[in-house]
This record gives structure tokens, sequence and C-alpha cells, in this order.
């Protein structure tokens, strides 16, 4: 599997379906709660789902075990637009300042040399993926009803232009 970048206990690398499974049983509450508001589905379901959907597919590693998965879905309702999604365990914890630092990059490098644009919702409650997000320079719309059940979320938005100014600014 490719490494995508690394320091000497933590690395983001090319996954398959060995890191997802891994994780399936210890997702953080914060995911789990996520998964159930945005689709109904049980957590290892969700995370299956959107597994088997995706075109790309990451995993953190640290200290051997996988942290979290993210991957990449393609918008088959609109031309040029990805839907980047993560789940993880409470190991992120450990890997946040790794990940924050990696992230910009990571963003741009993989994810939007495939689409133009970056899309999805995330939980109003999911206060640690919002922080990110923001840190990140995704653009966060006033939450708005989502889900079965209507619970609260932001849609998230950024788009390559946007993330490779945020990227020359900190250069």
């Amino acid at each position: 599997m490719k490494t995508i970048c690394s320091n000497k206990t933590t690395a983001i690398i090319e996954a398959d379906r060995y890191h997802m499974l891994s994780i399936i049983d210890d997702l953080r509450q914060a995911d789990q709660d996520e998964v159930r508001a945005a689709s109904g589905l049980e957590p290892d379901m969700g995370l299956l789902d959107s597994w088997c959907r995706s075109m790309k597919t990451w995993a953190i590693i640290h200290k051997g075990e996988v942290a979290a998965v993210m991957g990449l879905v393609r918008n088959v309702k609109e031309e040029g637009v990805g839907v980047p999604w993560m789940l993880g365990t409470d190991a992120m914890d450990e890997v946040k300042i790794f990940f924050t630092k990696q992230s910009k990059k990571f963003i741009l490098n993989e994810m939007l040399s495939e689409f133009e644009h970056l899309v999805n919702f995330v939980d109003a409650r999911n206060k640690k993926a919002l922080g990110w997000l923001k840190y990140c320079g995704f653009e966060l719309s006033k939450p708005v009803p989502f889900g079965p059940d209507g619970i609260p979320f932001h849609r998230l938005y950024i788009n390559r232009d946007m993330m490779e100014k945020i990227c020359a600014t900190q250069q």
C-alpha cells in the first residue's frame, strides 16, 4: 500500500478492506451518532456503505493500529463533485497534531486532484469534526434539518481554487 505521508508513529496510507473492518466496532461515539443521524443506518452498515461507494480510500495508522478510515465518493448527480467522508476511533485524539498539519495538503493533493469541488454534510453536534473542517478552510452552511430524523447538519464545501489559496498563504 502506498504511503501518502508519515512521521515516526503515524501514517496516512491507501487503505484496503482490512483497515475498514478493523475499526468497525471501535468508532468514536460522535461518528456513530453522525452515521445514525445522517442515514438511519447502524454505524457498521454506514461505514460499509461509504466504503463500497468510494473510488479512493485511505487509512490513518498510528502505532500500527488503524485510527481512522476515509474515502471519496463520486457525486453521481453533479459532475466534478466529490463527497469526502471520514470515520475514526478515539485514537484520533492521539494523532490530531500530525493529521491537522497534513490535512490541507492531503485534501488538495489527494481529494481535489480528483474533483474540482468537495461537498458533504456534517452533524452540527460533532464539534471536533466542525473544528477540523473550519481549520482546513471548508465553508460551512448554517445548520439545516438532515437525515431521516431531521437532525441539524451543516453542508460543507470547498473547491480546488479555495484550497490552493489556503495552501499558498501558508508556505
